[in-house]
């Protein structure tokens, strides 16, 4: 399985940067007072599957553009619930008010805005919340690939059947993920997300390509991570860690090529299933980096 044939992953074949500084006020979805109405539903049923929900800050793009070889990306702010009630809900049918009131032609708010994403340039400008996502594929001293069982996840939580769902260290970016020279930095993203939810504070973090999610119309920042620490030493830190709630526990894989991985990144594996395409894509671009290979051109 390569990055391109996961379903709504495209990846991007071109580096990019961000902009500073990051645009202070909360942008809104087009048509929010109408939208906002689809939250109590949804509260509802986080609610009865136990599931966290709740309106965190977030890091949208409010922009993009292409500029000497690389995508310059413009950030801003919006919130877990306006991404939530528009761009994460863009295929779920319009109720009887939504389908009288909203413009456009369609039976879903996709269809209706008009939006198709081909690539990084389909994500400027958009009339809804383009929230920012990271993620680390995390490789222990002992050779394991962590991977958390999500079953409390908004978006890639809940039962799988028989087979546990499982995921990589996965943030939404914020607007304080920045550098030492106060920009954007999906690579402090993936510190916080190791600190967050498994107690750990020093990785080596290397970046493995990005990719646009057009199902939901996110960037995505891909990561391997080094830690100097044992698959048992992660377990016992997890204990302690502020989000370690997210996983319901911690499963180790064995990170190489082989059998293994190419079952659980086909779907195929007995016991386990990657929570969502971004799972897919973080695992195929953590192991394609250690063998040598770019999240683009895998």
């Amino acid at each position: 399985m390569s990055a391109t044939t996961i379903p709504g992953i495209i990846p991007s074949t071109h580096a990019y940067r961000f902009e500073q500084p990051t645009a202070a006020t909360v942008r809104d979805p087009d048509h929010w007072d109408l939208l906002s109405w689809r939250l109590p539903a949804m509260q509802e049923h986080a609610a009865e599957r136990g599931i966290q929900f709740t309106d965190d800050p977030a890091l949208s793009v409010n922009a993009v553009r292409f500029e000497d070889g690389q995508w310059v990306l413009t950030p801003g702010l919006t919130s877990y619930y306006r991404w939530a009630v528009s761009s994460g809900a863009l295929d779920v049918p319009l109720n009887d008010h939504e389908s009288l009131t909203l413009p456009g032609v369609g039976s879903t708010l996709r269809q209706r805005l008009g939006i198709r994403v081909d690539g990084p340039q389909g994500l400027d400008g958009l009339p809804v919340p383009v929230k920012a996502g990271c993620g680390a594929a995390v490789v222990t001293t002992d050779g394991q690939l962590i991977l958390g069982v999500r079953n409390k996840a908004f978006v890639a939580g809940g039962p799988a059947g028989e087979r546990a769902r499982v995921h990589v260290v996965a943030e939404g970016m914020v607007g304080g993920d920045t550098d030492a020279s106060e920009v954007i930095s999906p690579r402090a993203a993936a510190h916080r997300g190791l600190f967050e939810e498994l107690g750990i504070r020093t990785a080596e973090i290397i970046e493995a390509g990005w990719f646009i999610d057009t199902q939901r119309l996110q960037p995505v920042f891909a990561h391997l991570a080094y830690v100097p620490v044992t698959f048992d030493e992660v377990v016992e830190s997890k204990l302690t860690a502020h989000d370690g709630w997210e996983a319901d526990r911690l499963i180790a894989l064995p990170f190489a090529p082989g059998p293994t991985m190419d079952a659980l990144l086909a779907g195929t594996h007995p016991e386990l299933v990657l929570a969502s395409n971004h799972a897919q894509a973080f695992v195929q671009a953590a192991l394609d980096t250690a063998c040598g290979q770019s999240l683009a051109t895998a």
